[in-house]
């Protein structure tokens, strides 16, 4: 079973959940401010667990809006507002692990694959309103849950600092074929590297579990798999 959730960087105040049943949307709950009387992170949470106990699903897709898009204040908000994300990221993995699959002694955490992934990440120094801004250079994915060997990272970024201007925070290429960062004065074909996104994780996850195409947004499917990574990161 596959759960993708995603971090975006706008304010809005609407988060929605797809469960997916033969490349159909079964179920599209929004969520909006609490205020509204709209589901908690625990009840989504247990619809999740509902339609994967029951055979009706086996993917969840998860949209999150915080207001993580800091231009300004950076230091005032970003953290509480990060804080909140992985709280709630909490909530689903206690539910799952709290949740059995049939009478297999297992839970449902245990037999479930977790991507939190988000756009693009901010910069490494505050612009001069006192926030950071889109970077787009590089970036991370989380995964946890079954079949992964735990601690390990991969691939590689740098800060490069500037006399004049801003810090930069970018990743190095990756090597597709060897599953490795190309350190500097390697010489790899073009053809073979690219700097590894998101979306190359998400587009090789959605292949492993057989997700339909359309599933993911369109950037996301227009992607290229990198299946070296995973077989890095399975156990098995």
């Amino acid at each position: 079973m596959l759960i993708i959730v995603y971090s975006f960087d706008t304010s809005a105040d609407s988060r929605k959940f797809w469960l997916l049943w033969n490349g159909t949307d079964i179920a599209l709950v929004r969520i909006g401010k609490p205020s509204g009387g709209t589901p908690s992170a625990a009840q989504i949470a247990q619809a999740i667990v509902a339609g994967f106990q029951s055979r009706c699903s086996y993917s969840a897709q998860i949209s999150t809006n915080f207001d993580l898009d800091t231009h300004t204040g950076h230091e005032a908000k970003h953290l509480s507002e990060q804080t909140k994300f992985w709280e709630m990221i909490n909530v689903f993995c206690e539910t799952l692990q709290n949740s059995q699959w049939k009478s297999s002694g297992q839970s449902l955490l245990d037999l479930t694959t977790i991507m939190v992934i988000s756009e693009f990440s901010r910069t490494p120094a505050l612009n001069r309103a006192g926030g950071k801004d889109h970077n787009p250079l590089t970036n991370s994915v989380l995964l946890l849950g079954a079949g992964f060997k735990p601690g390990l990272t991969i691939g590689k970024s740098r800060v490069t600092k500037r006399l004049s201007g801003s810090s930069q925070h970018a990743a190095l290429k990756f090597d597709f074929e060897s599953g490795n960062s190309i350190e500097k004065g390697v010489d790899v074909s073009m053809q073979k590297s690219t700097v590894i996104t998101p979306a190359h994780v998400a587009k090789t996850l959605c292949e492993i579990f057989s997700v339909p195409s359309g599933y993911l947004d369109s950037d996301f499917e227009m992607s290229r798999t990198a299946p070296q990574v995973l077989s890095k990161l399975l156990k098995y």
